[in-house]
């Protein structure tokens, strides 16, 4: 195994992506709603059928933000605690879902930090994901040459 891919593995026995995603849903929570008026398509002036639309908020709900926030800091905690392997699946699971429940609206968002947030949560679903799947006693061995 490389050197790279077993410090990446070392890494995910520390809490601090997870407490650092968690940081910016929490933050995310507290942010003014911005709304991005969503242009509605009419299919001619004449008419019959008239297009209602109701503005797009730019972030994900304050709601998806606390819950997902406070679940993937109490994994965070639960790694900083000692309990690698299940804190990293409950970390990798919580991150994974968020980027399922968010993805939509956070890609064709018109803003940046939506992106960041999906980002965010893949990258920690990943990188936790490697502790949980391939834990110490189950590790596979690679070779990339």
């Amino acid at each position: 195994m490389s050197s790279i891919q077993q410090q990446a593995y070392d890494y995910t026995a520390t809490p601090y992506p997870a407490w650092l995603f968690s940081t910016s849903l929490l933050v995310t929570s507290w942010l003014p709603k911005s709304e991005i008026p969503q242009q509605a398509v009419s299919p001619g002036r004449f008419s019959l059928f008239k297009f209602k639309t109701k503005p797009v908020s730019a972030l994900p709900t304050k709601a998806s933000c606390l819950l997902f926030g406070a679940t993937v800091g109490f994994g965070g905690f639960m790694i900083y605690d000692n309990d690698l392997v299940n804190g990293s699946g409950f970390v990798s699971a919580w991150s994974i879902l968020y980027s399922l429940v968010n993805a939509r609206k956070g890609i064709w968002s018109l803003r940046l930090w939506p992106k960041v947030l999906v980002g965010q949560a893949l990258f920690t679903g990943l990188f936790y994901g490697q502790r949980f799947f391939w834990a110490d006693n189950k590790r596979p061995a690679l070779k990339l040459n």
